[in-house]
């Protein structure tokens, strides 16, 4: 990737982007993920574009807002795993905002039997009521 994709890319995850955990219940894991969220689609292809010919992964979702005459459709990036650890690697040094989250996602290591059952059963009891 090239220094300037690399910064353009850490702007748009710093201003429109959030980093963190994502946790599937049914697979029993969390998975460092990055979201970017816009209101223009061709924005979030371009970074779509950057970020597969990287990777070769990441997806676009359109999530429309509540039902009001002037909210617009909201689409959304996403990039899940080790994907996307190699990604904020490739833009910790221009990452300003989300600096510090990036570097707590560096250190990614799949959960532990124990803690996927103590995650499983902490999510049964909270929306199972």
């Amino acid at each position: 990737m090239k220094e300037t994709e690399k910064a353009w890319l850490a702007c748009a995850i710093d201003s429109e982007g959030w980093v963190g955990w994502s946790v599937r219940y049914e697979h029993r894991r969390r998975y460092p993920t990055i979201k970017i969220a816009n209101t223009s689609r061709p924005f979030l292809e371009e970074v779509s574009r950057i970020i597969r010919r990287e990777v070769g992964a990441g997806s676009i979702h359109a999530e429309p807002r509540p039902r009001r005459p002037n909210n617009k459709l909201l689409h959304t990036f996403h990039l899940l795993g080790k994907k996307a650890c190699t990604i904020l690697e490739e833009c910790l040094p221009y990452l300003i905002v989300k600096h510090g989250k990036a570097l707590e996602l560096q250190s990614y290591k799949p959960l532990t039997p124990r803690e996927s059952q103590r995650l499983v059963k902490h999510h049964r009891n909270r929306y199972s009521k």
